[in-house]
């Protein structure tokens, strides 16, 4: 353990609830650190249970608890969350979730966004009564009055009536203000519930399952009882086993493929775990990605992986329209770490960045990531493919953020498609990557491009 992490708040937090012997709890973690949004605590959280210095069953207890709290008592938590929040916080978390609004570019040539102060781009929702509330939101701004406001409808979803209401509550505050007294940062919040719910539209909850987690817990035990050494003897057998039973098929059976998928992926991970490629030393980012790029080969049957700063294709035509209308020189594309393809069609991108980066510079990665997803959905629209959803991920170390872009009405938003942090296990975890949806959410994502 280096010193940064000695001198870590979160890990000195952490030490802090184990000396105690209190519960290590996300609500107590989320509000000791101020987190505003659920994916980074979620990444920041999972990460922190990885520890090497927590027993296996604390690390086991208080991932369940954590699991469990999240599909009951976390949303209601998240949602009151959000109704408190200035837009400052909100926009600097939510600019780190992909948060981006955007005019079709190729017809409308021209970029259009709804800036705040600090230039978090936000969105905003197409569909009633959110459209209504955002032209009422406008017109206050713009010093007309609004007699009325709209209702939340009762198909909305409770977290969503929150925000809402919290958003009405706020114009009508602001809109009450002597002239000489208004607070704009009223409205500002009520953009930011608004911002909110749009990211909101991108979770997929299917993202979370897949056959292949039930194979996972049968291993969990045996990593429990037997030990990481044990575990990786038995994946070799059982992978025997299975080959054999297959032996006279060309083409394992579509449950058999799953098995021997999950299984291959597993030994790999014992593999990483037990000699991991770069010693003692911290990863580079290149170890990070050969990792994460071995499990996605051994998911694909379709997709090819290219990695090596490639060029992505699609950014040239979006460059190139920017030399004609802006007169910028350049007309080459952007590199990115790693592109998804079938045959010559680019579908999705990931940015790989070492496990230690700062904020700032994850910031900066997401929203590059953003760009060039919107350039993959604008190309893929040559191929006759329209409103097309383009899925993308961030990676910091073994820890991931997977995104979709698509669109909504007239305009482009950006948001996770699972509350799920993708955590792999490094030269520990392995029982916390067998108990998360963490490669139900990797192998969909090959599913999605796969499609």
């Amino acid at each position: 353990m280096n010193s940064q992490e000695v001198d870590s708040p979160h890990l000195q937090w952490l030490k802090n609830k184990l000396s105690n012997k209190e519960a290590i709890s996300m609500p107590d973690f989320a509000t000791n650190f101020k987190y505003l949004s659920e994916s980074d605590a979620d990444m920041a959280f999972k990460s922190l249970l990885s520890k090497n210095i927590i027993p296996r069953a604390r690390q086991t207890a208080a991932l369940n608890s954590y699991e469990v709290w999240k599909r009951n008592e976390g949303q209601t938590f998240w949602a009151t969350q959000t109704a408190t929040l200035s837009l400052t916080q909100t926009a600097s978390t939510l600019a780190a979730e992909g948060a981006h609004v955007a005019k079709d570019l190729i017809q409308k040539r021209r970029i259009s966004m709804l800036s705040s102060e600090n230039g978090a781009q936000v969105l905003y929702a197409t569909e009633e009564p959110w459209r209504t509330l955002m032209k009422s939101l406008k017109k206050i701004v713009n010093g007309e009055k609004c007699v009325t406001f709209p209702a939340p409808l009762q198909s909305m979803i409770p977290e969503h009536v929150l925000l809402f209401k919290h958003a009405v509550n706020l114009l009508e505050t602001y809109q009450a203000q002597d002239a000489q007294d208004k607070d704009i940062t009223l409205v500002k919040d009520a953009q930011g519930d608004l911002v909110v719910m749009a990211t909101s539209r991108n979770l997929i909850p299917a993202f979370e399952e897949h056959p292949s987690t039930t194979y996972l817990e049968k291993y969990a035990t045996t990593l429990r009882d037997k030990g990481i050494r044990h575990l990786r003897k038995k994946l070799v057998v059982d992978r025997g086993v299975l080959q054999d039973k297959h032996m006279e098929v060309d083409v394992l059976p579509a449950v058999a493929e799953i098995e021997d998928k999950v299984l291959r992926i597993l030994t790999a991970l014992c593999d990483f775990i037990l000699q991991p490629p770069f010693g003692n030393a911290s990863p580079s980012e290149n170890d990070c990605l050969h990792l994460w790029t071995s499990i996605f080969t051994i998911i694909a049957d379709k997709v090819t992986l290219h990695t090596g700063e490639k060029v992505l294709q699609a950014s040239k035509i979006i460059r190139q329209m920017q030399t004609i209308e802006f007169g910028d020189v350049s007309e080459s594309g952007r590199k990115v770490d790693c592109i998804f393809m079938n045959d010559n069609i680019e579908l999705s991108n990931i940015e790989f960045k070492n496990p230690d980066i700062a904020m700032r510079d994850l910031t900066i990665q997401n929203r590059k990531n953003v760009r060039l997803a919107r350039c993959i959905q604008e190309a893929h629209k040559d191929f006759g493919v329209q409103d097309a959803s383009v899925l993308m991920a961030d990676v910091s170390g073994f820890v991931g953020v997977f995104y979709q872009v698509q669109t909504l009405g007239e305009i482009t938003i950006a948001g996770k498609v699972t509350s799920t942090t993708v955590l792999l296990p490094r030269t520990a975890g392995l029982g916390l990557f067998l108990q998360t949806k963490s490669l139900a959410v990797m192998w969909n994502y090959i599913s999605f491009l796969e499609a």
